[in-house]
């Protein structure tokens, strides 16, 4: 199929793409129209297989013939904006940019190399699988290309975008329960299952992880366009070193935490990200709920949500008050000689 739709197009797409554009865009699509990642129950670890071999009672199964016409409708959109000739009116959807899509962010978008890979192509459904759709062509559709989201990545230093991408798109491991998840992609886990999340639910989560840590103590001054972009982001005014946990209230250092992210130590992880409502509870993966978290506030959290969570504070802080003697303004002063 793949070699039949490149014969199909090669002569339209080799005056507009490289060599290993065309390849990098025929590998991106197949993906996203073809195959899927699910987790062997039997080793415990993802195997790309494609979506016709699924049966048809998966949710994210498609036929070959329908997985085809995907793969077509997908590379006709793409020489429609790119305004080849024959190829026009092609829908799209935008995401946080106003931008038309055009030739010169495809391409942008093709440089783009992270760790969700061949899924880092911005594709998505009319009407979400979660809520009865299925992978037709007719309920596939392109985003613009997520420019916002790039000027993010290309503002942090380190691996921390890795470990940002490993967090927003791919599924924690558990291996209890009745969905049982080992870093699988969100958006093709069971819709049912508490890990599953949109492309556009962790698209928009990246962004806000990325944003956060421009508010950590310390952080480096940004210019105004990175600034409208962070407030995008996080839904707020920037404001500089404003950050901290929400669960145990401790300023992150963005020194400290740089250095711990390019020098990590095994085993331990000082920074984090978390749920404010546990997955295991009733939380969602989606920007919400969602944030950077002390090593601290999640060893106070454990399963519990951040109003459980704060009560438990409470209780404890009253019950130590009245075990030591203290008045409230003595626990507030002890409170603020903390705060570091």
């Amino acid at each position: 199929m793949r070699q039949e739709l490149l014969s199909k197009y090669e002569e339209v797409l080799s005056t507009l793409l490289t060599r290993a554009q065309i390849r990098k865009l025929f590998d991106r699509l197949e993906r996203v129209s073809c195959k899927i990642s699910p987790l062997n129950l039997s080793t415990g670890n993802t195997k790309t297989k494609f979506r016709w071999e699924l049966g048809n009672q998966n949710y994210h199964y498609a036929s070959q013939e329908e997985c085809k016409a995907i793969f077509d409708k997908l590379i006709s959109n793409f020489l429609s904006f790119c305004n080849a000739q024959g190829y026009q009116n092609a829908e799209y959807i935008t995401f946080t940019s106003d931008s038309t899509i055009n030739k010169e962010l495809l391409i942008d978008m093709l440089a783009q190399n992270s760790r969700i890979g061949l899924l880092e192509i911005p594709i998505w459904y009319k009407k979400n699988i979660s809520n009865g759709g299925l992978h037709k062509a007719q309920n596939i559709f392109w985003l613009t290309p997520v420019t916002e989201l790039v000027k993010l990545r290309n503002s942090i230093v380190g691996n921390i975008v890795t470990k940002i991408q490993v967090k927003s798109y791919l599924t924690d491991r558990r291996q209890t329960g009745e969905y049982k998840t080992n870093r699988e992609i969100r958006w093709e886990t069971h819709p049912e299952s508490p890990q599953y999340a949109t492309r556009l639910d962790c698209m928009h989560i990246e962004m806000k992880l990325l944003a956060q840590i421009f508010t950590f103590r310390g952080a480096p001054e940004i210019p105004d366009n990175l600034k409208r972009i962070v407030e995008k982001a996080l839904s707020e005014p920037y404001k500089k070193d404003s950050f901290r946990c929400p669960l145990s209230g401790k300023a992150i250092y963005y020194s400290d935490f740089l250095e711990k992210a390019i020098n990590p130590t095994h085993g331990r992880s000082d920074y984090q990200v978390g749920h404010l409502i546990p997955l295991a509870s009733t939380g969602l993966h989606n920007v919400d709920n969602t944030s950077w978290i002390t090593e601290l506030g999640n060893r106070v959290q454990g399963e519990n949500s951040l109003n459980e969570t704060t009560n438990n504070i409470f209780f404890m802080a009253n019950f130590h008050k009245e075990r030591l003697n203290k008045t409230w303004p003595e626990v507030e002063d002890i409170a603020k000689s903390n705060d570091y």
